[in-house]
């Protein structure tokens, strides 16, 4: 604790002493108007649900905007880890859209439809209750926003790490577009088209098409095909009306498919008592051939083609109603799945998830107010949200047998959830806000499993013969449902003694859902509920910009006590097969803190990132044993912009690097070597682009690479408890590089 204590208080330190200089060199411009040359553009972000600030919210949050993502190349919602401070993501094994999302050390170490995130994510105003198909939701993004500590009263439930809150473009009156090509290594080619049409007056429409496609990053070398590979089409349209000055309505639809081979997966540890080294008396050296032979490449004997599909919907209507505003946001999202993954990455069938589908479709409803009184004095928001989730998610599991045995366990779940939400900010005096949210929330969870075993020879029910009361031959076994309620919270006071600084300082109570686990099903013990995850989160933070607005510097320390830690553990049936269950494990404590930098000068532009975190289990059977996951003590990111003038027009120059420390990626039992496997190594990412625009012409031209230095990582894993003792490794992607082109037309685009 000392440690985490003292680089909090380096963090804060240096805030503070920043409020010397902000009063020294006052700066009074007003906040929206746009900056003069030489100076930060104001950013606006919506963390608080309506357009402000981000130097007048009361929240550590990293916001950029779309050209900005341009910029350092993210596309997807995992890139953003390497631009914001404390976000950390990792791919699950079995679906590279979906994601382990860890924002100050809360995060799910599992991605079951039955147990829900830790960290919410919004697109367009609409919660995505599952992360399996978000991460490839960055194309055509007005902004994307990372609000770290818990979000519970404006976001509500399963934010208590944070949000990731993404905001696409809308429709405008002009008529505008283009087209980008980009070819580069691994027979990359990928084509973004954006069309923007007014069609009549107070009638506009956006149309987006993506395509991604590249052959393989690595190779099954027992199988002779690629592995991660990817063929994407992605489709946007977006309607705006405005049937009257003081209303918008915005209808929204888009889709996703994906298909791809498995990711490249590699063995990082078999234990000595594994059963299945007298099974397959040569797997120790082929796992080691393979750990010493190229990074990219396996001997998976198994590795079927995979897709996901995405379709989602919304309509958002706002109207002002001259005393305050009204919005109404309706969402709607369908996504399936049918993926399989070799997760040893072997020639044998050690641990092998020969169905890992998932279906689900989700309805949401939320009616917000807002708007400011007493002379703006007052600013306050009011809502009410509603929720409903369905869907199943078989996970049909293979360990190693002369005579394979595929144990599938499907949930088919319903989750409902209703809250009411309010928060205001009051103003004291000018310098001096105080403000305070609550939101009440009423959570139903339903689930009844169905659980198949497959041998080459019969199909028989897995586990609910020994349930009490369940007759033998019963393959579906009901559990009641359950509901939970809970009051998250947030209070606080601001201070801002100048135009160009805030302080602020709160505490805040969120809460993560209870539910049932989701691989279920085997003994009865494990179809019992667990509880909601609740934390209490205490920070005080500061936001300035000063030197005449060239240089902004945000910063924030916290303290998290964290309570009913939910974990996913895996377990081995008698029979070998491998099934999953969550339990409320004990407490943990996080502290820390985040500081940013955004400076200018003259045409350079320079930002900087660094979060420090200190996170771990405090009572329970975890503590002092185990690490959290995904958490790693240090994170840090720089990035550089300079555009210089040439002969034929301009040149932009972009170059990042970010760097994080060490870090885990599953819970193991205690031993050297399979802690060293499920260890994701300190590594650093370096990045690179060249764009050149061309004087008199629409045309843009970029050279561009990622992972510049070949940086060979493990980007996540899986690991099962003996007797398989089995540790399996995700590899991180390689260095890729290529040229890409874009046409404008219509109004120039930046």
């Amino acid at each position: 604790m000392g440690k985490a204590k003292k680089n909090a208080g380096v963090i804060l330190a240096f805030t503070l002493t920043l409020t010397s200089l902000v009063r020294a060199e006052p700066n009074d411009a007003a906040a929206t108007a746009a900056p003069p040359p030489g100076q930060l553009e104001e950013v606006i972000v919506t963390a608080q649900r309506r357009e402000e600030s981000l130097q007048d919210v009361p929240i550590s949050a990293t916001a950029v905007s779309g050209l900005q993502l341009q910029r350092a190349q993210i596309t997807d919602i995992a890139g953003l880890q390497f631009i914001a401070p404390g976000l950390n993501t990792a791919t699950t094994i079995v679906d590279p859209t979906e994601l382990f999302i860890s924002i100050r050390g809360q995060v799910a170490n599992t991605a079951e439809p039955t147990i829900d995130p830790a960290v919410g994510v919004y697109v367009d105003g609409v919660y995505y209750a599952r992360t399996a198909g978000v991460n490839t939701q960055l194309v055509d993004t007005q902004s994307a926003e990372v609000l770290r500590g818990p979000q519970g009263t404006l976001f509500g439930r399963n934010t208590i790490g944070g949000a990731v809150n993404i905001t696409t473009n809308k429709p405008t009156d002009q008529l505008e577009g283009s087209v980008k090509v980009d070819l580069g290594n691994f027979n990359t080619h990928n084509v973004t088209s954006v069309a923007n049409i007014p069609v009549v007056e107070n009638f506009e429409i956006r149309a987006v098409y993506n395509h991604q496609e590249h052959s393989g990053y690595g190779t099954d070398a027992y199988l002779g095909i690629p592995l991660d590979d990817q063929k994407l089409d992605f489709g946007r349209l977006t309607a705006r009306i405005t049937p009257a000055e003081s209303t918008e309505i915005l209808l929204e639809a888009d889709y996703m498919v994906n298909e791809h081979n498995p990711l490249i997966t590699r063995p990082g540890y078999l234990g000595a008592t594994s059963f299945l080294i007298p099974i397959f008396p040569t797997v120790l050296a082929v796992e080691d051939e393979i750990r010493s032979g190229n990074f990219y490449t396996n001997q998976a004997e198994f590795a079927p083609r995979a897709q996901e599909r995405a379709f989602d919907t919304s309509a958002t209507l706002t109207t002002n109603l001259g005393w305050g505003t009204f919005k109404s946001i309706t969402g709607y999202r369908d996504f399936s799945r049918n993926d399989a993954v070799d997760m040893d990455g072997t020639q044998f069938p050690l641990i092998e998830f020969v169905g890992a589908d998932l279906a689900y479709h989700q309805i949401s409803e939320e009616l917000q107010l807002y708007g400011k009184s007493f002379n703006n004095q007052l600013r306050w928001i009011g809502g009410l949200y509603y929720f409903n989730e369905s869907g199943n998610n078989q996970i049909a599991t293979v360990v190693g047998s002369s005579s394979p045995v595929s144990d599938a366990t499907t949930p088919y779940y319903n989750n409902e959830s209703k809250s009411v939400y309010a928060q205001v900010n009051y103003d004291i005096i000018d310098q001096l806000d105080i403000f305070g949210g609550l939101r009440y929330v009423d959570d139903s969870r339903n689930v009844h499993y169905q659980n198949l075993v497959t041998t080459p020879t019969s199909v028989t029910c897995g586990s609910t013969a020994t349930f009490p009361g369940v007759p033998a031959g019963t393959c579906v076994y009901a559990v009641d449902p359950v509901d939970f309620r809970y009051v998250p919270f947030s209070v606080g006071v601001e201070f801002k003694p100048t135009s160009d600084f805030m302080a602020y300082l709160k505490g805040s109570k969120g809460y993560r859902s209870g539910g049932f686990p989701a691989s279920a099903g085997k003994v009865v013990q494990t179809t019992y509920p667990f509880q909601p995850e609740d934390v209490i989160s205490y920070e005080m933070g500061a936001k300035s910009e000063v030197l005449d607005r060239r240089l902004r510097i945000n910063a924030a320390v916290f303290y998290t006590n964290y309570d009913n830690v939910q974990i996913n553990q895996n377990l081995v049936n008698p029979n070998g097969t491998v099934y999953q269950t969550t339990l409320n494990i004990g407490k943990a404590r996080m502290e820390g803190g985040e500081l940013e930098l955004v400076a200018l000068l003259g045409d350079l532009r320079v930002s900087a990132g660094l979060s420090l975190l200190d996170a771990k289990y405090t009572e329970g059977p975890y503590t002092n044993l185990y690490p959290i996951l995904y958490s790693p003590h240090t994170t840090a990111n720089t990035a550089i912009d300079y555009p210089f003038n040439t002969g034929f027009g301009s040149i932009d120059l972009h170059t990042d690097y970010s760097w994080r420390s060490v870090q885990y990626f599953y819970q193991w039992v205690p031993g050297p070597a399979a802690q060293d496997a499920t260890q994701i190594t300190p590594y650093g990412m370096l990045n690179a682009a060249l764009v050149f625009h061309f004087r008199a012409t629409p045309f843009q031209v970029s050279v561009w690479g990622k992972n510049v230095t070949g940086k060979e990582y493990i980007a996540g894993g899986n690991a099962q408890p003996c007797p398989v003792c089995t540790v399996n490794q995700i590899v991180g992607d390689p260095r890729t590089y290529g040229v890409s082109g874009i046409y404008h037309f219509g109004r120039t685009s930046q």
